[in-house]
């Protein structure tokens, strides 16, 4: 074959379930005539994930039993990548091959060499790259079959200094961070040691991390792992260690959190102590997690309880417990949620003797409600939400109320509710989005300064909504006094 063009080729990778049966290794990459194509060109490579591949021509001449794929050209953000590779389709797959990187990383001149030989179950790979202060290096001997991806490198090192995460992937946190992971055979696996120091700590909303130091020690025993140590310094005071180990596809890790404080993990939040104790357990790929965290500050405490459900066929969370203390207050919930399409979620909440002062500026209360929420982000998102208020007050007046609606993004539907405060009373039925729909309310509120002090005044009315949800049209009466 002469040529073989493509304008795009899109590859894109479906989620699968945590604990999907994976892949067998390849037992033969043979093909069943040999083929050569003399010029192959694809002007743009989607990868779901990966940075943007555009620009490439290479070559591939096969036997069928003995391939060698030249590279030419492969354009990355970084530079030109070029590449060659000879690999045997009969186990255990013989390869060699080497690759040139140049071009640009941050401003600053970049190049990177390596080169590969042995087979893809024991593949020795020793590579460079240098760009100003940014370096790397790897230098090890790699599985790439192996059934575990701590597996993966049988022993080397690997060192990074100054390097930035976000420059290589844009959906990466922004950091500069320095790295030694090195693994050395022992006589019953290998032994894996980390050290990770970030020189530009910074909070999650600001695309930062906020992780300033990493050390971690393991002993790798056939499949199982055992963490000999591990610990981490957060932005601030805060405290990561854990303990435990992987033994027969099982977890069993317990980490303690002490001094962390939310605002060094995402700014906008208050700051705080927060410490606590996780227990993950379980499947590897599908382990629950259990524990309990505490707000020194707030004089809070939360309780946890998550897990998986069916996770060799979905994607699906399961909160068993979710309890959030602060003194006569109470907020528990259960639920769960499917992070694949279509994204279904349920949620059932109860709040006793909820105390809103206790979390934001606000009059005292006591509320005592039951929420119940359900509904789905595909094809179109749409919840349905019912509620219920028993036995509440807020602000020294009685609060009650009940309800239930559904909304999507055109239409409310059987929307039944009112809430009632004191003598201050709101009422909503029937639906708003199709042609035959109405929405009836009422108002009620002749004394304002329930809701606070600085409320004050009246409002009562009633009215009419038909329509679309977007730009309904009105029919109302409204009375308005000293607001």
């Amino acid at each position: 074959l002469n040529e073989l063009t493509l304008g795009m080729l899109a590859v894109q990778s479906k989620p699968q379930a945590p604990m999907q049966e994976p892949s067998p290794p390849p037992t033969s990459l043979t093909l069943p005539l040999g083929v050569k194509v003399l010029q192959i060109s694809v002007a743009q490579l989607d990868i779901s994930g990966a940075p943007a591949i555009s620009d490439i021509r290479a070559s591939l001449d096969s036997n069928g039993t003995k391939h060698r794929l030249s590279l030419q050209q492969l354009r990355l953000p970084q530079g030109s990548l070029s590449a060659a590779l000879n690999v045997a389709g009969t186990a255990p797959f013989a390869a060699a091959g080497s690759f040139v990187l140049a071009g640009q990383l941050d401003g600053a001149s970049l190049t990177a060499v390596g080169q590969f030989e042995g087979n893809l179950r024991a593949l020795a790979v020793k590579a460079d790259l240098n760009a100003a202060k940014v370096s790397a290096s790897v230098d090890g001997e790699f599985d790439l079959f192996a059934p575990h991806s701590y597996q993966i490198m049988r022993h080397g090192h690997v060192q990074l200094a100054q390097l930035n995460p976000a420059l290589f992937a844009p959906a990466a946190p922004q950091a500069k961070i320095d790295a030694d992971l090195r693994v050395v055979p022992t006589d019953q696996g290998a032994s894996l040691s980390l050290q990770v120091e970030n020189h530009a700590v910074a909070s999650l909303d600001k695309n930062g991390l906020p992780i300033a130091k990493l050390s971690a020690e393991l002993q790798l025993i056939g499949d199982d792992v055992q963490l000999k140590t591990l610990s981490a310094q957060l932005a601030g005071q805060g405290q990561l260690k854990a303990s435990g180990g992987l033994r027969q596809e099982q977890l069993d890790i317990r980490l303690t959190a002490s001094a962390i404080n939310p605002a060094a993990l995402w700014s906008l939040q208050p700051s705080s102590q927060m410490a606590g104790e996780l227990h993950v357990s379980g499947p590897w790929l599908a382990p629950d997690v259990k524990g309990q965290i505490s707000d020194q500050a707030r004089q809070a405490t939360l309780q946890l309880d998550l897990g998986w459900i069916k996770p060799k066929t979905q994607r699906r969370v399961a909160v068993r417990r979710f309890e959030l203390a602060r003194g006569q207050s109470q907020v528990a919930a259960q639920g769960e949620v499917n992070l694949l399409s279509p994204y279904d979620f349920k949620l059932d909440a109860q709040l006793k003797r909820f105390n809103p002062a206790e979390y934001i500026q606000s009059p005292a209360g006591s509320i005592n409600a039951n929420v119940k929420a359900n509904g789905a982000v595909e094809p179109i998102p749409s919840v349905k939400l019912a509620y219920q208020l028993q036995d509440s007050q807020f602000n020294g007046a009685a609060l009650a109320g009940q309800g239930e609606l559904q909304l999507s993004p055109d239409r409310l539907q059987q929307a039944q509710l009112w809430l009632a405060l004191g003598t201050n009373r709101i009422d909503v039925n029937g639906a708003l989005g199709k042609a035959a729909d109405q929405l009836v309310y009422q108002v009620k509120l002749p004394h304002l300064n329930a809701l606070g002090a600085s409320f004050s005044g009246l409002i009562e009315g009633r009215g009419v909504l038909r329509g679309a949800l977007q730009a309904p049209k009105v029919q109302a009466s409204l009375l308005v006094n000293q607001l």
